[in-house]
């Protein structure tokens, strides 16, 4: 109930203005695409002429300007919907406050800080699986045990790498609010907000990852291209909107504690 609540919230926040949404998203699209084929092609140009030195210095400036682009943008789009889960009217300057070149650094900063932790985590949970697999792997390679043997170590592998990974698919939640947060407070650091987003997701990770898929459906009808318009800024929305319902929740839940402390 608390999911459709969401969702039916999100589609009545985002009335309207979906064409908006997608719009910042193709156009973040657009310029990896566009930015990312010029550095290919500029680096060609100068190849030919025998200028490989300036060739490489021209893609290197084209790439790092689609990565401030591209993450200016992103952390735009957050705020974008970010406001407008908290009931405000966004504009474009949600998205023209993150261009600042000090900003779109700190969301790129978390950006890696967060898939750095993320790898690391699935990396340590999956090791058993991969020493498992690859011990019966050598041991099939090597006749050092029966095949039936290495194909029971190889299925237990199996179930334990799957295993391994969904949960650090729910591990993962804990910073699904890192970039939520980090619009909200452009002035966290990249270390606070990975720590607030923690503190939020306490006890919500899996309810999260079960929420996110929940819009697997809706994922696969964009294999169609057109739907994308929709689902895109849909999605993203009803992240913000559950994103907000925490906030909101904590808040209230402090709240309490607060007047209960008091009382006593």
């Amino acid at each position: 109930m608390v999911n459709l609540s969401v969702k039916t919230q999100a589609r009545i926040r985002l009335n309207g203005r979906t064409s908006g949404a997608f719009f910042w998203l193709f156009l973040q699209l657009i310029l990896s695409v566009g930015l990312g084929t010029a550095a290919y092609y500029v680096y060609a140009a100068f190849r030919r002429t025998g200028a490989d030195i300036l060739g490489v210095c021209a893609q290197c400036a084209l790439l790092l300007v689609s990565f401030w682009l591209v993450w200016a943008l992103r952390q735009g789009r957050t705020a974008w919907h970010a406001r407008l889960a908290a009931g405000g009217d966004p504009n474009w300057i949600q998205i023209v406050y993150w261009l600042r070149h000090a900003r779109s650094l700190r969301s790129a900063a978390l950006d890696v800080v967060i898939a750095f932790r993320k790898r690391i985590c699935t990396l340590v949970l999956s090791a058993p699986a991969i020493t498992a697999a690859f011990a019966a792997w050598y041991g099939y390679r090597s006749r050092a045990a029966s095949a039936r043997c290495c194909i029971v170590v190889f299925c237990g592998a199996a179930l334990c790498g799957t295993a391994a990974l969904l949960f650090s698919a729910v591990l993962a939640q804990r910073y699904c609010m890192a970039q939520f947060l980090l619009a909200r407070n452009p002035r966290l650091t990249v270390r606070e907000t990975i720590r607030q987003s923690k503190a939020y997701m306490d006890g919500r990770c899996l309810s999260m990852l079960c929420f996110r898929l929940s819009f697997l459906p809706w994922f696969i009808t964009c294999t169609l291209i057109l739907p994308a318009v929709y689902v895109m800024p849909y999605y993203s929305q009803c992240c913000a909107c559950r994103m907000e319902r925490i906030l909101s929740a904590s808040a209230a839940a402090q709240r309490r504690s607060e007047c209960t402390q008091a009382r006593k």
